[in-house]
C-alpha cells in the first residue's frame, strides 16, 4: 500500500542549467483531492498497468559499481561511456559490457555470493550499475586478453589492459514506503528487464523490440524493416506500485551489404547524384568487411570522387613514399580487386581528419532505428496504421508482450531473487467524463455535432466572432502546374464567397493568379519582391510531398507575407462545394489575417450541478487571465566523431512561446533559440516581458493570472523546471514595478505509457472524450492529473499526463483548485481555433509546439537550401557555431519570423 508516501522523482534529469545542479530542496505543490461537486459523469476505465508486488521483497537493495576501464597507449577511459549515441554503437556497447559482467561473475562466483545465494538474479543496467539482494565486497582485476568477447575490439582497439572495480554505492530501502523512492523504482526497472534474452530484444532505454523468428520482420521500402516491440515504466499510481507495459512498432535499417541497400534506392549509376539516398546513408552507421578486428563508423556522405581517382601518398616499409589509388591500395595490401572501382567513395564521420571507403566493402549494421527525417510520408502512415490497435487488439497485445518479457507473473529468477513479483492483475481506476465548454460563434451558441456530442458544428450562417479584412493585394501561386489559371480562379471565387458568409471582407478580384515551379530561388526572389505589397499568398500543390510547403514557411518569416498552403485533394473539394474543405481552410486563414473564428466559455452543466464551482468560474477564460505555452524541441545528438574533435554543436534547441490576449482562441507567439540539449529555457525573460507588453496593448491592462503550460517527459524533471517561475517573476517586476499576478506553471507530459480503455459488452472500447482520472489513477504524490481530451477515432487513445510544478498567489488573481485545471484543460483543447473537435493537448501548448517546430524547420530550410554539396554533412558556414557565447542569441534574431500579432501558424 502506497498511501501516505513521501515525495519521490521516478527518473533521472536530462541535461539541466548548470553541470552540478542539485533541485532536491525544491517543494511541489502539495496533491489536491477532488471537490465534493461532480465536474463530469463517473465511469471505470481500465488501465495498462499491472501491480508490482513487493509485499514479499527482500528489505533492502545493494547497488554497486562494476567499472571497467581500457588502457591504451595514449589513454585509459570506462568502457561504458566509449563510443557514440547511435543505436549500432550503443547496442554494441551493451552486448560487449554484458559479456564482460558474464565474465567476471563467472571468474568470481564465489566473490559474488552470500551463503548460499547464487549471482544469477542480479540487475545490470547495461552502464555500471550492479544491484543484488546483498552487499558485494569490493573486488579489482583484469581480464585476461584471450577472454575478450568477439566485439570488443569492434569497440575499441589498441587495448593492452582491460581493468574492472566492483564497489559499493548505496543500500536501497524496498519495504513500506521506501519502495517509491526513485532508487527503489530504477532497481525494480532494471531487475525486471534481465530476463529479456539478447538474441530475442533489442533494447534501448525502456523500450524493447523483438528479433526472434517468432515475431518476423515486416519488409517495408528502401532496405527497412518494421520491427514490433513494447516500452514499460515502473511508477506509484494509487495504492499501487504498478508496471506499464505499451506496445510500440518502429522501422528499422535492414542488416544488409550497403550497396544491396543503394539499390532498392536508385540506379548505381545516381550515386552521389540522388539527394535522397544522400540524405539516407548520412550518418547511418556501417561496419568494415575487409580487416583482421572490423570496426563500425558514422557515414559523413560520397566523396566525388571514385576508388580509381582518388590517390594519396603511402608509406612503404623502406620509409619512402609512393602515390597510389585508392584501388591499387586496396589491391596491394588486402588483395582485393574492387568490383565497383569507377563509383564514388564513401567517405567516414571522424572530427577532422577523413577516411575513405569503397561501397561494396561496408555492411549496415542491424539494429538502427529509422528516424522521422529518414521516413517517407507512405512510410510514417503506414506505421501510424500499424500502430494504431483498437483497446481489445491493444490490451490483448499487451497481456502477450508481457507474457514474452516475463513480466506477467510468470517464473522470473531475477525479481525473485529478490522476491518480488508482476502480478497478472490489471489495474482499474475512477474517471470522470469532464463538462464540455460550450462554444460562442458571433451568431450565439455553436450548434452541436449529432454524430458526435463533443463536436460543433459551423454552420452557412455562423459568422466569426472576429472576421479578418483584406487591407491589400493577394496572390494565389499554382505550383508546377497543378492547376489551370481558370480553376484556380473558381477556386478562390468559392472560397472568397464562403468566408463572406462568416463576415469576412474579401475580395477575389484583388487576388492575381500566378504559376510558378517549385524552385526555392525562384519562390525567395518572388516573395522578396513582395514583401510590404502584398497581404497574403495562397499556395497550391498536386501534394505534401514536396519541398514547397517548408519554403512558404521560411519566406513567410522573412518577409512577412501571411501565406496558406492548400492541396490538390483539398482544392478539388473546394471546386465541388463541399462546405467542410472551405469551412477548415477558412477558420485557418481568417486566424492568419488576425480574426478570431470562435470563443469558448464555462461549461453550462456547471451551474447546474456544480454551482460553488460555477462561481469561481468568473475568471477562466476572460481576458484577465492569460494563457501560455512553452515548448521545448531539441535537436538530433551530435555526431561522436563531431563531439570527440571538441566541434561545438550548431544545431540550436528551439523553444516555442505562444500566448492568449483577449480570449483563448486569440494568440499569438514566436520561438527562439539556445543551446542544444538544454532542457531549461535558460533566457527567456526579454520573451515573457514582450508577451505581457503585447497583452496589454491589446487588453489594455497587465493580467491577473498567467496560467502556463510546458512540455515535459518525466517526474525526474519536475523540480527543476519548476525554477522557470524565477523569470516569470522577474519579467513581471521588469514589465511594471510591483507587479504581482499570480502564476500556475503545468508540465505536460505528452510521451506517458499511459492507456486507458473502458469494458463493456464483453470487450474494451475507448473512454470518451474529456475523461479525466480521479485521485486513484495518478501519482499520489504530485498535484497531477491524466487526462484524455480528444476522441480516438483510429487506434486507442493516449491520455496526457498534467502536473502542476509551481502555484504562487500573487496580489492579484487567485490560485486554481485541481477541479478547476481539470475543467480549463479540457476546455483548452478544443480552443485551436482551426477545428470544431477537441484535441489531445491545451491549445496554449499545441501552439507552442508548432511554433517551435516552425522555427526548426525554417532552420533545416535555410541550412539544405545553401547546402549546395550534396557530399556535405554540416550546416554552411553562416550556421556553424562560432564559439561565441551570443551564438544562438544572434541566430534568434537571423531566423525570427516578421509576422505580429496573428495566429500564423494555423
Amino acid at each position: 500500500d502506497l498511501q501516505g508516501m513521501g515525495k519521490m522523482e521516478v527518473d533521472d534529469p536530462k541535461n539541466y542549467a548548470g553541470p552540478n545542479k542539485n533541485y532536491d530542496h525544491i517543494e511541489l505543490p502539495a496533491p489536491e483531492s477532488a471537490g465534493r461537486e461532480p465536474i463530469g459523469e463517473r465511469i471505470t476505465a481500465a488501465l495498462n498497468a499491472f501491480v508490482f508486488d513487493t509485499n514479499s521483497s527482500v528489505d533492502e537493495g545493494f547497488k554497486h559499481e562494476l567499472v571497467f576501464t581500457a588502457a591504451t597507449k595514449k589513454k585509459e577511459f570506462a568502457v561504458h561511456s566509449k563510443g557514440g549515441r547511435e543505436d549500432a554503437v550503443k547496442l554494441l556497447r551493451h552486448r560487449v559490457l554484458k559479456r564482460l559482467v558474464n565474465i567476471v561473475l563467472t571468474d568470481h562466483a564465489e566473490h559474488f555470493q552470500a551463503g548460499e545465494k547464487a549471482w544469477n538474479g542480479f540487475g545490470f543496467d547495461n552502464g555500471c550499475a550492479l544491484y543484488a539482494p546483498y552487499m558485494i565486497m569490493p573486488l579489482e582485476g583484469v581480464v585476461a586478453k584471450e577472454k575478450y568477447p568477439e566485439e570488443f575490439d569492434v569497440l575499441i582497439s589498441g587495448v593492452e589492459e582491460l581493468r574492472y572495480s566492483v564497489q559499493f554505492v548505496e543500500k536501497i530501502s524496498l519495504k513500506g514506503l521506501n519502495v517509491a523512492e526513485r532508487a527503489a523504482l530504477q532497481l525494480l526497472d532494471v531487475v525486471s528487464w534481465m530476463k529479456l534474452d539478447k538474441h530475442r530484444h533489442i533494447q534501448f532505454n525502456n523500450k524493447a523490440y523483438y528479433t526472434s523468428t517468432k515475431c518476423p520482420e515486416e519488409r517495408m521500402e528502401g532496405g527497412k524493416v518494421i520491427k514490433n516491440g513494447f516500452e514499460k515504466s515502473v511508477r506509484p499510481i494509487g495504492s499501487h506500485l504498478a508496471l506499464q507495459i505499451d506496445g510500440k512498432v518502429s522501422p528499422f535499417f535492414k542488416g544488409q551489404k550497403l550497396m544491396d541497400f543503394i539499390k532498392d534506392i536508385c540506379d548505381v549509376r545516381d550515386i552521389g547524384r540522388n539527394r535522397v539516398l544522400t540524405e539516407q546513408i548520412k550518418g547511418l552507421c556501417v561496419i568494415s568487411t575487409h580487416l583482421p578486428h572490423n570496426r563500425i563508423f558514422q557515414i559523413k556522405g560520397f566523396t566525388k570522387m571514385s576508388a580509381r581517382d582518388l590517390t594519396f601518398d603511402m608509406r612503404l616499409e623502406s620509409g619512402d613514399t609512393k602515390n597510389t589509388s585508392i584501388e591499387e591500395y586496396y589491391a596491394e595490401k588486402y588483395k582485393l580487386n574492387l568490383r565497383y572501382p569507377d563509383l564514388p567513395l564513401i567517405e567516414e564521420r571522424k572530427g577532422t581528419k577523413a577516411s575513405y571507403h569503397p561501397i561494396e566493402l561496408l555492411m549496415i549494421v542491424d539494429g538502427q532505428r529509422v528516424s522521422n527525417t529518414k521516413s517517407s510520408p507512405m512510410m510514417i502512415a503506414d506505421l501510424i496504421k500499424r500502430a494504431q490497435k483498437r483497446p481489445p487488439e491493444l490490451f490483448k497485445a499487451i497481456e502477450e508482450q508481457a507474457y514474452k518479457a516475463f513480466l506477467d507473473g510468470s517464473k522470473h529468477e531475477n525479481l525473485n531473487t529478490f522476491h518480488c513479483k508482476v502480478t497478472s492483475k490489471q489495474i482499474s481506476a475512477a474517471a470522470d467524463i469532464l463538462f464540455p465548454p460550450t462554444v460562442m460563434t458571433m451568431s450565439g451558441r455553436a450548434g452541436d455535432d449529432f454524430k458526435f456530442a463533443e463536436k460543433w458544428k459551423l454552420g452557412n450562417n455562423d459568422r466569426f466572432v472576429q472576421p479578418a479584412k483584406q487591407t491589400g493585394d493577394m496572390y494565389c501561386i499554382l505550383f508546377d502546374r497543378c492547376y489551370s489559371e481558370r480553376d484556380a480562379e473558381d477556386a478562390i471565387r468559392k472560397l472568397f464567397d464562403s468566408g463572406r458568409q462568416r463576415g469576412m471582407d474579401l475580395d477575389a478580384r484583388r487576388v492575381k493568379i500566378m504559376p510558378m515551379s517549385s524552385s526555392f530561388e525562384e519562390l525567395k526572389r518572388f516573395m522578396t519582391s513582395k514583401a510590404d505589397k502584398v497581404q497574403a499568398i495562397i499556395g497550391f500543390t498536386s501534394n505534401n510531398t514536396d519541398c514547397v510547403h517548408e519554403n512558404l514557411k521560411l519566406f513567410e518569416a522573412e518577409t512577412g507575407i501571411v501565406t496558406q498552403h492548400c492541396t490538390k485533394k483539398v482544392v478539388d473539394q473546394v471546386l465541388q462545394g463541399k462546405p467542410l474543405a472551405c469551412g477548415n481552410i477558412l477558420m485557418k486563414f481568417n486566424q492568419k489575417l488576425g480574426g478570431v473564428n470562435f470563443k469558448i466559455e464555462v461549461p453550462e452543466q456547471l451551474i447546474k450541478h456544480a454551482p460553488e464551482l460555477a462561481s469561481k468560474s468568473k475568471t477562466w477564460f476572460t481576458k484577465t487571465r492569460m494563457f501560455i505555452g512553452l515548448f521545448v524541441s531539441h535537436a538530433g545528438p551530435q555526431s561522436f566523431a563531431d563531439r570527440t574533435a571538441g566541434i561545438p554543436q550548431s544545431e540550436p534547441t528551439v523553444v516555442g512561446l505562444s500566448y492568449t490576449t483577449t480570449v483563448p482562441t486569440r494568440q499569438d507567439g514566436w520561438w527562439f533559440m539556445q543551446q542544444p540539449g538544454e532542457n531549461l529555457i535558460l533566457d527567456m525573460v526579454d520573451h515573457i516581458v514582450k508577451a505581457l507588453s503585447n497583452f496589454r496593448t491589446v487588453t489594455g491592462a497587465l493580467p491577473n493570472d498567467v496560467t502556463v503550460y510546458r512540455n515535459g517527459k518525466s517526474e525526474g524533471e519536475f523540480k527543476a523546471l519548476s525554477t522557470e517561475a524565477d523569470q516569470f517573476k522577474e519579467a513581471f517586476e521588469r514589465v511594471q514595478r510591483g507587479y504581482n499576478p499570480t502564476l500556475t506553471i503545468i508540465v505536460t507530459c505528452v510521451g506517458s505509457n499511459y492507456r486507458m480503455a473502458i469494458e463493456g459488452h464483453g470487450t474494451y472500447e475507448n473512454v470518451p472524450p474529456g475523461t479525466c482520472l480521479t485521485a486513484e489513477g495518478c501519482n499520489p504524490f504530485y498535484k497531477e492529473f491524466v487526462m484524455v481530451s480528444q476522441r480516438a477515432i483510429m487506434g486507442t487513445a493516449r491520455p496526457i499526463r498534467h502536473n502542476v510544478v509551481h502555484e504562487s498567489q500573487g496580489s492579484v488573481g487567485k490560485k486554481l483548485s485541481i477541479d478547476e485545471l481539470k475543467i480549463i484543460t479540457n476546455a483548452l483543447a478544443s480552443a485551436t481555433g482551426i477545428v470544431t473537435a477537441p484535441i489531445s493537448l491545451p491549445s496554449p501548448i499545441d501552439s507552442a509546439e508548432k511554433v517551435a517546430n516552425r522555427g526548426r524547420n525554417n532552420y533545416k530550410a535555410l541550412v539544405n537550401a545553401d547546402d549546395a554539396s550534396t557530399a556535405s554533412s554540416g550546416p554552411p558556414r553562416e550556421f556553424q557555431h562560432d564559439g561565441t557565447d551570443d551564438f544562438f542569441a544572434k541566430l534568434t534574431i537571423k531566423l525570427q519570423t516578421k509576422i505580429k500579432n496573428t495566429h500564423y501558424w494555423a
